[in-house]
């Protein structure tokens, strides 16, 4: 099992998208293909991982108390990074791992998340954060127990949800518990790449 966190990068973005990500990760290895058939019809994947493996050694916010005590052996290491992009039928979708949603967030569709939740079914809404109209900060962070509706088309702007998904019994692409935002995140019950794409659909 593996947790994923998985963006759609926005059609006009891709250009910037690739630029960044090529200038501040390493790739790794050779692209991976794969076919897969979904209703009938052939798709084509290309998979790409990149790194941003800086060894680097940063010092800590309270290095001040060290210092106190007259010892500067307190320090952090930077953590790796990863982003497994995914092409195909023109689409551009990324994966990411470690602190690499940064980079992705602001390059991605923000409405796909929402898109893939509308297809949900819904055994619990755990939590939900709502912007206000007017702005992109100010949120409402509601948490429910025993609730199972969500209106989407009820004129609030969804910004966060947290649910568990009513899945058949026998539904083996990822676990229960769904997190929408800007992305999806979810955990994936097989650590393949093909898991990723199946997830996906």
């Amino acid at each position: 099992m593996a947790q994923i966190n998985l963006f759609k990068i926005d059609h006009g973005k891709r250009i910037e998208f690739f630029e960044e990500l090529e200038s501040n990760y390493n790739p790794v290895g050779e692209p991976q293909n794969l076919e897969k058939t979904f209703n009938n019809r052939l798709y084509q994947y290309e998979f790409a991982l990149f790194l941003d493996d800086k060894d680097t050694i940063k010092e800590v916010e309270w290095k001040w108390l060290t210092q106190c005590f007259s010892s500067d052996r307190v320090t952090s290491r930077s953590n790796p990074k990863g982003i497994l992009t995914i092409e195909t039928s023109g689409e551009v979708y990324a994966c990411t791992f470690g602190y690499s949603h940064y980079l992705v967030n602001k390059y991605c569709d923000s409405d796909f998340a929402f898109a893939f939740a509308r297809r949900l079914k819904f055994k619990e809404v755990k939590r939900t954060a709502l912007l206000s109209p007017s702005s992109k900060r100010n949120k409402a962070v509601n948490t429910y127990i025993d609730y199972t509706e969500l209106e989407f088309d009820s004129g609030e702007s969804f910004a966060k949800l947290k649910v568990k998904a009513n899945l058949p019994d026998d539904f083996k692409l990822f676990k229960e518990t769904v997190e929408v935002g800007r992305s999806i995140k979810i955990i994936i019950l097989e650590n393949t790449l093909e898991a990723v794409i199946d997830a996906k659909k």
